[in-house]
Parts: C-alpha cells; structure tokens; sequence
C-alpha cells in the first residue's frame, strides 16, 4: 500500500486540484440558492415571495473565483512536480547514454564474458 501512496505526487496534487474547484463551485452555487434568498411576506399579494440579496450575488460569484483562486497554486505546484520529475528522468537517461562510452562497453562485456 505505501507503495503505491507516494507515487506520481504530481498527478495527485493537479487531480486533488481539479476536484477542489469543482467542489467549490458545486457548494458555492447550493449555497447561493440556499443562504441568498430570503423568503418574505408580499402585503400586496398577501403571500409569501422569494426575493434574491446581494448574498446571492456573493455566492454565486465570490465564490467559485476564490476556489478557483485557491486551486490554481495548488495545480501549478502539481505541475512543477510533475515537469521537475520528468527533467530528472530525462536527464538521467542522458547522462547514461553519454557516460557509456564504446570503450566501455567493450570492457564490461569482457567482464562479463569472464564471470561465466
């Protein structure tokens, strides 16, 4: 299990990231609905109306701006991660193919040949 719980941080962080914001929105519009709108007495009509605030305007959007807000240095982090662990690997790969040079691959095939 804690193999597979560290692995790709990057990918993790930008997912993370994504469901973050859409949660934000989700609750953010719900709340708009719930916590913008009041319920009053019409004396004109005599019965009751549902009138939008400003706390409606707020929430429906206040809020999904500061969950994108809040998200997006969480993402940008997943892809310095993601990009900082594709260098290395790059760079490894490289480092490889030129530190292997035709003179010594000669050499580790002979010594390899002589362990049999």
């Amino acid at each position: 299990m804690n193999k597979y719980l560290f692995d790709n941080p990057g990918e993790k962080l930008k997912t993370f990231a994504k469901v973050y914001f859409w949660l934000v929105v989700v609750s953010s519009i719900i709340c708009a609905f719930a916590f913008g709108t009041y319920k009053g007495y019409s004396y004109y009509t005599h019965s009751t109306t549902r009138e939008f605030s400003v706390m409606f305007l707020i929430y429906l959007f206040i809020g999904p701006l500061a969950g994108y807000l809040t998200a997006l240095p969480l993402y940008g982090l997943g892809e310095l991660i993601t990009k900082s662990s594709q260098s290395a690997n790059n760079l490894e790969s490289i480092n490889k193919t030129i530190s292997t040079s035709p003179e010594q691959k000669e050499k580790e095939a002979i010594e390899e040949a002589l362990r049999f």
